[in-house]
């Protein structure tokens, strides 16, 4: 689980959502997978606020998102990786 605690109750929610969508799981990875992300977020005309915590699994992604698109205001937030909350 990418950012996930080690707490045994998130491991339990975690294996109980995925028995859940165990149909359903493989397709939606593959339309994000299959999905040209940076193709979508560089063709977005409006203001770009993007947003961050230094705690969250896609902050090695912050600032190459910056680079990117160098019009959108960049914000770093306080708090934790949704994966990691208790």
């Amino acid at each position: 689980m990418i950012g996930a605690s080690t707490t045994l109750d998130l491991h339990n929610r975690e294996l109980v959502d995925h028995l859940i969508a165990h149909e359903t799981m493989p397709m939606a990875f593959t339309a994000v997978w299959n999905q040209d992300v940076e193709g979508l977020y560089k063709s977005i005309s409006y203001p770009l606020m993007i947003m961050c915590s230094k705690d969250d699994v896609l902050w090695p992604l912050f600032e190459r998102a910056g680079e990117m698109r160098p019009d959108a205001r960049q914000c770093i937030v306080g708090g934790a990786d949704y994966q990691s909350r208790q």
